[in-house]
């Protein structure tokens, strides 16, 4: 694999007390000295420490996410979390302990950030710095919880110079190092693909590397990796702007969850500040089309949840409805058969009845899907029609329906007709597709 060292040099982690203690900020609960902490470790580079623009969604306090300050105290998760630089912004760290406390009404996250921007693998070896300040950090964290996963974002200084098979040999025996010097051998490690957008001077792109990465995390136990579909950059073509570090980090709990074999309730505890905004598409792509989802509309309802088609399809394009991936490839897009009959449905159960008033989906641009309506039941008998949207041809595109408040269990797509089949190369007329579903709530009355 090939990388070019378009970041910044290298600022070590500066060294701090063995013994973490528990530090108390004016907006945020007081964390108990003996609560258990469910624990991450957040390694890599730049993207991992995170170089998005700050606003005030960030400097609010998550009721149980908390991160291991420079200092090791466990203070509340209020980016930025990292602290190689003094650039350091938002990052997916803060939005991916939002997500994962969802999840767990009860349970406090631990985010141990340790990533260091403009580092190649080669500097993450074991002995090394970097190396060494991960292990002393998670050490002193894990007196206070439990090491649940590994998040590692890393590559853009590995792809000029190092080549595939010497990357995937250094990071496999990173893994194993890990593993085995914090004691957990079975530990989830999640990698995150590079930017889409990112560009090698010589004009060549990304998608060598990250298929390399798919590949690698495919072949290795306990391993996953997260796509950077449709997230853009800041500006620079190297680093991901603060909206797309928020949906990565929401990519990586849904990994997490993934792994850890964990459903996500359809009511959920915390901040909502994570969801206010769609998942962010590239800078340079006009004709993606997106929403802005309302404030205070809590989390996502339908993540992880599971569905039924009336058209199933069986060659492997039946799965990533919920996943939280805004995904247009197999196993991150859903796709009916490709039977001639329409109408065809895919109901999806949000596991119990609840108040929502906003369903959020779209098509990727492969494919012909045109019409669409949305329903919502209560009991999955008698459907209530609250939209109907038509999807443009050969291009992604996002609808946001909304309507008034209404308890249901179901959230029900019916696929009415699709575009007339032209001379574009494609997929038969007959697929329908969907990117991903998110429900939600009205403003203000989701669980907090």
């Amino acid at each position: 694999m090939k990388t070019p060292t378009l970041l910044a040099l290298i600022a070590a982690l500066a060294l701090a007390p063995i013994t973490p203690t528990f530090a108390q900020e004016a907006n945020a609960a007081e964390l108990p000295p003996d609560t258990s902490l469910d624990l991450f470790l957040l390694i890599g580079q730049s993207n991992m420490a995170g170089r998005g623009s700050l606003t005030e969604q960030d400097k609010t306090a998550p009721a149980r996410v908390w991160t291991l300050d420079k200092d090791k105290n466990w203070v509340p998760a209020i980016d930025p979390l990292h602290f190689d630089k003094p650039i350091a912004g938002v990052g997916l760290g803060r939005t991916f302990g939002i997500v994962v406390s969802e999840a767990q009404p009860g349970v406090h996250v631990g985010l141990i950030p340790c990533a260091v921007g403009g580092t190649s693998v080669n500097r993450w070896k074991k002995g090394g710095e970097h190396y060494n300040n991960a292990i002393d950090r998670a050490r002193a964290a894990m007196k206070h919880g439990k090491l649940k996963a590994i998040l590692w974002h890393q590559g853009e200084g590995d792809r000029a110079k190092t080549s595939s098979t010497v990357y995937q040999q250094r990071l496999r025996q990173l893994i194993a190092d890990f593993r085995a010097d914090l004691k957990a051998p079975d530990i989830p490690f999640i990698i995150g693909e590079l930017g889409r957008f990112y560009k090698h001077k010589t004009g060549s792109s990304i998608d060598d590397f990250n298929e390399d990465l798919r590949n690698f995390a495919e072949k290795e136990r306990n391993c996953i990796c997260v796509s950077s579909e449709n997230l853009a950059h800041r500006g620079d073509n190297v680093h991901f702007n603060a909206s797309a570090l928020r949906e990565l980090g929401r990519r990586y709990a849904a990994a997490y969850f993934k792994l850890a074999g964990i459903t996500a309730p359809a009511a959920t505890t915390a901040s909502a500040t994570i969801t206010t905004a769609a998942p962010s598409a590239p800078a340079a792509t006009a004709a993606t089309r997106s929403v802005d989802l309302p404030d205070g509309i809590g989390s996502n309802l339908a993540l992880g949840k599971t569905h039924e088609s009336s058209a199933p399809n069986t060659r492997g394009w039946d799965s990533g409805l919920t996943d939280g991936i805004w995904g247009s490839s197999k196993g991150s897009t859903y796709a009916t058969d490709a039977s001639a009959t329409f109408p065809k449905t895919v109901t999806i159960d949000l596991g119990k009845i609840q108040r929502i008033a906003h369903i959020h989906t779209g098509v990727p641009k492969i494919g012909f899907t045109k019409t669409v309506e949305a329903s919502i039941s209560e009991d999955g008998e008698e459907f209530k029609t609250v939209g109907t949207h038509d999807f443009e041809l050969g291009r992604e595109n996002r609808h946001l329906y909304s309507f008034e408040p209404a308890e249901a269990r179901y959230v029900r797509f019916t696929f009415i007709e699709n575009h007339p089949k032209s001379g574009k190369k494609g997929y038969p007329r007959a697929h329908c597709f969907l990117s991903e579903v998110e429900v939600y709530g009205p403003a203000g009355s989701s669980s907090k």
